[in-house]
């Protein structure tokens, strides 16, 4: 294949600094880098960039501690463990006062039979949506696609 314009060279130039190019490639683009000055010279300031690029520290040590700290099997497990925890006992104590609300909702004869008819409707209601939620949240889980990137 052969190139003709600079253009075109500058187009393979990054695929030539990255190592991308196939040995007929890198030869014609190295073979034109020492005859065009201007390609040359555009290849210098790709490859400073490349340096710079490479000498940035984006990722903080802060960063790399946390990251040792997750690697753990037991620092993944407590999290886990203390949001079940947490979970349960904020259920049952919802339940809880629910069941003793209720109670006295359902057995007090002043509260009319409409009232206790549209309450439990609305009720049941909200426990169908919320057993739908956790359904679909299930389901998603496991078709998530973004389970291989690190935060």
């Amino acid at each position: 294949m052969m190139l003709r314009s600079c253009e075109e060279y500058r187009v393979l130039l990054m695929g030539y600094l990255d190592g991308e190019l196939d040995a007929t490639q890198r030869a014609e683009v190295e073979k034109h880098i020492h005859s065009c000055a201007d390609c040359s010279a555009e290849r210098g300031s790709y490859e400073n960039l490349n340096r710079m690029v490479q000498a940035m520290n984006t990722y903080t040590e802060s960063e790399r501690a946390l990251d040792r700290y997750w690697q753990q099997t037991w620092n993944r497990a407590e999290r886990g463990i203390g949001w079940f925890l947490f979970g349960a006992g904020a259920i049952l104590l919802t339940g809880y006062g629910v069941f003793e609300a209720s109670r006295e909702f359902w057995t007090d004869p002043t509260v009319p039979l409409i009232v206790r008819i549209g309450a439990g409707a609305g009720g049941l209601g909200v426990l169908v949506l919320l057993v739908s939620l956790v359904r679909e949240r299930l389901m998603l889980r496991k078709k998530e696609r973004y389970t291989e990137v690190e935060r």
